[in-house]
C-alpha cells in the first residue's frame, strides 16, 4: 500500500489495511514513497490525493497535531504561523509557495516545515514519475482519496478485486465510514485546545483548496498535473 500525496491519512490507511490483512490472512506492507522495483512480486495499491488539498490540510495541522519532543515539523510551523489559529501570521499561499528547508532521510526527501511548492517539485514529482513508469503494470491499482471519503463503499469494492473478492465490505464500511466526518478545531472554538488532534479532520472532502488557495498558485499545480494521466481528475477545466 503506497501513499502518493496522502501522507496525512497514513494512520487511517494503516488501520484499515491491517484489518483487511487480518480478514484475508494476507500480508500487507506500507511504503511512504513508491519503490516498486523493491517489491515487484507484490500487488500495489497507490493512494493519490490532490496535493493542493493536502497542502491546505497540512497548513492547518500546525494547530491540531501534537508538537512532539525535540525539533519537530509542527514546532517549526508554529514559529512561522504563530499560536493564534484564527489569525495565522502567514497566509496559505505564502506558507506553501516559499522555498522551505528540507533534509534527506534514507532514500527520500522529507519536508521539515510544510508541504510547499519546493517539496512538491523535489519529492512528489519524482514519485509521480515513478508511478507513470509502472502504471501499465497489471500489479498496479491506483485509488483516490476522493473516492475513499465521498463513496467509501465504491472504494472498498475497487480494492476488493485485489484480494480475490474476499473482503467483508459491509463490516469494513460500518467500522470505518465514520472516519470521514469533519470536526471542529481550535479556529472554531477557543475552548478546543491546540495540538491535541482535535480538529484534525477539518476539511475531509476534496476541493477545499478552491476556497483557500489563490487561482495563480492552484494553476501552478494544475499545469504539473497535465503531465500525468492518473491526475486528470484534478485538472481544472
Amino acid at each position: 500500500v503506497s501513499n502518493i500525496s496522502l501522507l496525512s491519512n497514513l494512520s487511517f490507511i494503516k488501520k484499515l489495511f491491517n484489518d483487511i490483512s487480518r480478514q484475508t490472512n494476507r500480508p500487507v506492507y506500507f511504503a511512504m514513497n513508491y519503490s516498486i522495483p523493491i517489491v515487484l512480486k507484490c500487488r500495489h495499491i497507490i493512494h493519490i490525493r490532490d496535493y493542493r488539498d493536502m497542502a491546505i490540510s497540512q497548513y492547518w495541522s500546525t494547530f491540531t497535531h501534537p508538537k512532539g519532543p525535540g525539533d519537530t515539523v509542527i514546532k517549526g510551523q508554529l514559529e512561522l504561523l504563530g499560536n493564534d489559529p484564527k489569525n495565522p501570521k502567514m497566509s496559505v499561499d505564502d506558507f506553501i509557495d516559499r522555498e522551505d528547508e528540507w533534509d534527506t532521510r534514507k532514500d527520500r526527501l522529507v519536508h521539515t516545515d510544510g508541504y510547499t511548492t519546493r517539496f512538491f517539485r523535489e519529492c512528489i514529482i519524482p514519485e509521480y514519475n515513478s508511478v507513470l513508469s509502472y502504471s501499465s503494470s497489471q500489479s498496479i491499482k491506483i485509488v483516490y482519496y476522493d473516492d475513499m471519503v465521498t463513496d467509501f463503499s465504491l472504494y472498498l469494492n475497487e480494492i476488493n478485486a485485489l484480494f480475490g473478492d474476499t473482503l467483508d465490505i459491509e463490516a469494513l464500511y460500518d467500522r470505518y465510514n465514520h472516519e470521514f466526518k469533519p470536526e471542529a478545531g481550535p479556529w472554531d472554538d477557543p475552548n478546543i485546545p491546540m495540538n491535541t488532534f482535535q480538529g484534525h479532520r477539518r476539511r475531509v472532502f476534496p476541493g477545499g483548496y478552491k476556497e483557500e488557495m489563490s487561482t495563480e498558485l492552484s494553476n501552478y499545480f494544475n499545469e504539473q498535473y497535465k503531465k500525468y494521466p492518473f491526475l486528470r481528475r484534478y485538472i481544472n477545466l
